[in-house]
């Protein structure tokens, strides 16, 4: 099994959209031409995926999803760790997610809950924060 990891291109909105769908993750905002989004592939069938939305220095972790089948294999590390290289060279220096299963496993990544109300503002306008993500979702931070 050869797991590829690379930028993910409009072409894969559709496979993207079922496996986020299927994991009961938001995809009515995925953004057009999905910048700053990194896929898994194995054998030409998407099995993973992340992304982040910018807000000057501070970005929003989102989609972050691996197929059942794959999980327990490191591939969302390593696409995270594609995801926040990338971040930083975009002069991000906090990410910020939003989460209602998996706080557990961004905290091993280094993410630490915070209150609601300590979210910048952007990302308290973000359809994610304000309206696709229950308001009894963890809010997670990060400083890269």
């Amino acid at each position: 099994m050869t797991i590829q990891l690379k930028a993910a291109q409009p072409d894969v909105l559709g496979p993207l959209t079922e496996l986020l769908a299927a994991h009961h993750l938001p995809v009515s905002d995925l953004p057009g031409g999905l910048p700053n989004f990194w896929i898994a592939v194995n054998s030409d069938r998407l099995i993973g995926s992340i992304g982040f939305e910018k807000y000057g220095n501070i970005g929003l972790l989102r989609s972050v999803c691996v197929d059942v089948d794959y999980r327990n294999q490191g591939i969302a590390h390593q696409l995270y760790n594609v995801l926040s290289q990338t971040a930083q060279q975009q002069g991000i220096d906090t990410l910020y997610l939003i989460t209602t299963t998996a706080a557990q496993y961004f905290a091993r990544l280094g993410f630490t809950a915070i209150d609601r109300n300590e979210a910048p503002t952007s990302i308290q306008q973000t359809s994610q924060f304000s309206s696709l993500c229950p308001a009894s979702a963890i809010v997670m931070r990060q400083t890269l």
